[in-house]
């Protein structure tokens, strides 16, 4: 079941949160920001981010597809669970 009219904030911090587990050890305090690519700032190959689409589901009980080809930034995962979320504030 998804979690409708969560607040931005809201699904940007649990979105961090579920990036940040994928982060290594070292990258635990690491400063996440919107503007951050997945692959060249942040290191995720496709196996982050097929983990990283489980972990979503799990986070936010949306299906948000197989991997993350379709999104280059942090920003633009935020943008599609914020539409698929109905977030409160636009």
């Amino acid at each position: 079941m998804n979690e409708l009219n969560l607040s931005d904030e809201a699904i940007l911090k649990r979105l961090k949160k579920c990036i940040r587990k994928l982060l290594g050890a070292d990258d635990q305090n690491r400063e996440i920001n919107l503007s951050d690519n997945l692959k060249d700032d942040l290191n995720l190959d496709s196996l982050d981010g097929v983990e990283l689409v489980v972990d979503i589901k799990k986070e936010f009980g949306v299906d948000i597809g197989d991997d993350l080809e379709a999104f280059s930034t942090v920003d633009d995962v935020f943008r599609h669970l914020k539409m698929t979320l109905g977030s409160d504030s636009e």
